[in-house]
Formats: C-alpha cells, structure tokens, sequence
C-alpha cells in the first residue's frame, strides 16, 4: 500500500475523525430564573468532546453568557462551596447563536456548565436530578449553582460553586465520545519557504 506526502503528514498531526455528536438532552423549559447562576453538572463516562454551547431562548431572548467548568470530584453541596477556574467562557452572544468551544474532557472529569441570557435561565423540568445521556451513554444531570450573576462570575471567579437539589438550568452543549479532534491538512507541505510546493505528491511503502 502506498500513501502520498499529504496523507502522511496529515497522520503525523495525529487528525482523526470525530465521533457522532449530539445535543445533550437537558428536558423542557417550565419557568425563568433570575438574577444567580444555575446550571448542571455531570460526571464525564468516557472521553469526551464538547463540541459548542449555546443557551435556549425560552426564558429570555437577550444575549447570553456561558461557561464550563471541569473539576476532579464531584462539587459540594450547598452551602459548601469550591473555587474554580473556568475552562471555557463566552460573554454576549447575540441570538440563536452556536459558540464553538472544542474541549475535550477526559474519562471520570466532572463538567459543570452555566448558560443565561442576561442573567435569566431557563429551568428545567423536575424537582430534582434530570436522567439524560452523554455521547449514548446515560448520565444524571444534576443542579450547579454559584450565587453571582454569572456575567459577574465570569468577569472574577472568585466565589465558589456548589451542587443542589433543585431543577437545573438549561444550557445546551454539543458533545461526541472522545478527545476533540484536529483538523488533517489535505496539501503537500514544504517546509523550505524558498521552494516552491511540489504540485506531484510523493510516495513511500510501508512494508
């Protein structure tokens, strides 16, 4: 078998194809919450990539907010509470809106994710823990709060989060199995910038 120039630089990035993606199932919204920020938060069943984030309209249309945070055990209950720093954050999104993110979490993390549109969130359905599923398998999506406004939090994270009873807060992320994926260059690459770039890909043989 032979494979051209450009396919074995591509492999020598390590690129792989992405696993099928699918919104997390977060239930239907029931009422809108002001002011704090709620969210949820979920153990990690295998690898995984977070793929984009978004906030559902149902409670306000205004622009939104998110952040996600990745910790090594499960947070607190309240009123204890646990400094973190946020992995990813992103601050008035206009509309309906899809952020990418591309995070990858590794297999037992836990992942807490906070989303408002003007410190307004939608709450979920439930009185408690939502099941639901992540990259096929099933998951317990549980309440995550810290009492902030989470435009206040994400500008200085300084006070802690907490888990809860309660309904969560509806954040919609996009997840697949497996660590994010880079993207595999598809041209010969020359790295000599006074020569031009072979046209002819060449061969080898692997034996």
């Amino acid at each position: 078998m032979r494979l051209s120039s450009a396919v074995c630089f591509a492999l020598s990035l390590g690129a792989v194809s992405s696993a099928s993606a699918a919104v997390v199932d977060v239930g239907t919204h029931t009422i809108p919450y002001s002011n704090n920020a709620r969210g949820f938060w979920f153990e990690a069943p295998t690898a995984l990539c977070i793929n984009n984030i978004s906030v559902p309209t149902n409670a306000s249309s205004n622009a939104y907010d998110a952040a996600i945070i990745l910790m090594d055990a499960d947070p607190p209950a309240y009123a204890a509470t646990t400094t973190v720093t946020p992995a990813f954050t992103i601050t008035g999104v206009s509309g309906t809106t899809t952020t990418s993110v591309g995070l990858s979490v590794p297999s037992g993390k836990r992942v807490g994710v906070f989303g408002s549109r003007t410190n307004v969130t939608s709450y979920g359905s439930g009185s408690g823990p939502y099941s639901s599923s992540v990259a096929g398998m099933p998951v317990t999506l549980k309440r995550f709060i810290v009492q902030p406004p989470l435009s206040t939090w994400i500008a200085s994270p300084t006070m802690g989060v907490s888990a809860d009873s309660g309904s969560i807060g509806r954040v919609l992320i996009d997840v697949s199995a497996g660590a994010c994926s880079s993207t595999p260059v598809s041209a010969p690459i020359d790295f000599n910038f006074n020569k031009p770039v072979e046209t002819t890909p060449t061969e080898i043989e692997l034996r």
